[in-house]
């Protein structure tokens, strides 16, 4: 089977260019599945919307991961509550809205997608992601499993794929929004890439507008960032995925420029 992982969608500029090439991307790759992070796809570019999650959907993505943004935007309790495919990170607190992950299935096979959140730096209470994963492949029912590890440290990104080398089939990183030149495969069969990258504008610090990001980082003002305009791209991985072992046979880099 084949996989399309996305990066980090970006505001209105990051939705309408994935709406632009997906349709055609999924039928020239012959992909099987397609998981985008959209944590970030909200106008303003922090959270997630009703209407941000039905454009995602609708432009053919299959599965939804998020992380520390995901509940930045008003009505999020409804809205993770109640959309079939969003999934927010796994190892939260107990209590939080939504789900951190799901069997999805493909008839004659099904795949366990997992969404996880790194501790370091995030600003967000996450349990360890390490005991999370744990206890989802005990209960694990395929052995086609997919993990979004939405983390700031590579080192964190790295080491648990590592850990897990074998047991899952991808670990692939977001939340920098700068694609890493590492997509490779272990020697137990994980395929891995540290970070997908971005989906939006291209020039740009992350998605965000240039020199408002550069006043807020460089005078230290109350600066209200806002996404950058102007034509985008699109990062992400392809990975193929043996159906009967679970174990990676290819990876490879995708980034699509307008």
């Amino acid at each position: 089977m084949v996989i399309f992982a996305i990066g980090d969608i970006c505001a209105d500029s990051g939705i309408t260019f994935l709406r632009q090439k997906l349709p055609s991307l999924r039928k020239l790759y012959d992909v099987d599945l397609v998981i985008a992070n959209g944590e970030n796809s909200a106008a303003n570019g922090v959270g997630i919307t009703s209407s941000s999650a039905e454009s995602i959907f609708t432009s053919g993505v299959d599965i939804i991961t998020t992380g520390n943004h995901a509940f930045a935007s008003n009505g999020y309790e409804n809205l993770f509550d109640n959309t079939y495919g969003l999934l927010r990170p796994y190892n939260l607190g107990k209590g939080v809205p939504g789900v951190g992950s799901m069997i999805y299935d493909k008839g004659r096979y099904q795949i366990l997608i997992v969404n996880l959140i790194g501790i370091s730096y995030m600003n967000i209470s996450g349990t360890n992601f390490y005991d999370a994963m744990d206890e989802l492949l005990k209960e694990a029912t395929t052995n086609i499993i997919i993990v979004d590890f939405h983390a700031e440290y590579t080192s964190e990104k790295v080491a648990f794929a590592r850990n897990f080398d074998g047991k899952i089939s991808l670990v692939f990183g977001t939340h920098t929004h700068v694609q890493t030149a590492d997509d490779t495969i272990f020697p137990e069969g994980t395929a891995y890439i540290t970070d997908l990258g971005m989906t939006g504008t291209k020039e740009s610090i992350i998605g965000v507008d240039i020199l408002k990001a550069i006043q807020k980082q460089r005078y230290a003002t109350p600066t209200r960032l806002a996404p950058a305009k102007g034509p985008a791209f699109l990062c992400g991985v392809l990975a193929e995925i043996d159906d009967s072992t679970g174990k990676a046979k290819a990876i490879r880099r995708i980034q699509i420029e307008e």
